[in-house]
């Protein structure tokens, strides 16, 4: 939505730019190249490709943003029904698009999108903290300290930047009731550590790059 947003402010200042300089006033040629130029930037970002951790997003051969929504429908498909009413989706990862908030803006609305068609839209985002598996990837430490200071209760904990080599370390598993968990590893991750974590009951749902083609695995 933002990237049509821009496009049709540009735009729409372009053009004003243009009647006033075909005018006579002189400031109205800056102002079309000024928009021109945002035009031609906005553009460039919204279709950026995409940084190990297991499964980090530096190497993944899936471009655009299709491949987060497929991601994002399918980790949504396994989880219907597991969300308590709002329950509150803790985001982990570094959107390809370094930056540039526009660019992590329509990352993560491909992840909303893909969730939205599965499980709903009732659901809250309660924090983000990246990178997770990227270089240099961050300790457990650090995602745990993020995790103890979410904007309310964590009922899922969603990276779509693979996981920490550490994973057994976060705080969540330390809790009675720990979070679901799910992870997209858009380089394809190490399939026996990913299957490690999950028979071990670290993870619930893993999608993984397979050579260009997205693949649920399920403990």
């Amino acid at each position: 939505m933002w990237f049509w947003i821009l496009v049709v402010v540009f735009a729409a200042f372009l053009m004003f730019g243009y009647a006033n300089f075909k005018n006579g006033r002189t400031w109205g040629k800056p102002l079309m190249i000024l928009c021109t130029v945002g035009v031609v930037a906005v553009v460039l970002v919204r279709f950026a490709g995409g940084v190990g951790g297991v499964g980090g997003a530096d190497s993944a051969p899936i471009g655009g943003l299709d491949a987060e929504v497929e991601a994002a429908e399918m980790i949504g498909e396994q989880l219907k029904g597991k969300l308590p009413a709002a329950g509150g989706v803790f985001f982990l990862g570094k959107p390809p698009v370094q930056g540039a908030m526009t660019g992590f803006a329509y990352y993560m609305a491909s992840w909303e999108k893909g969730l939205h068609a599965t499980i709903g839209r009732d659901w809250q985002r309660v924090g983000y903290f990246g990178p997770c598996a990227s270089e240099p990837p961050s300790p457990a430490e650090w995602i745990s300290s993020a995790l103890d200071n979410a904007s309310g209760q964590i009922d899922l904990v969603l990276s779509f930047d693979g996981l920490p080599t550490d994973l057994e370390a976060l705080n969540i598993y330390e809790m009675a009731e720990r979070p679901l968990v799910a992870a997209f590893f858009p380089d394809g991750g190490d399939e026996a550590v990913i299957r490690g974590w999950l028979q071990d009951g670290l993870l619930d749902v893993a999608v993984i790059n397979d050579e260009g083609s997205l693949t649920t695995i399920l403990p």
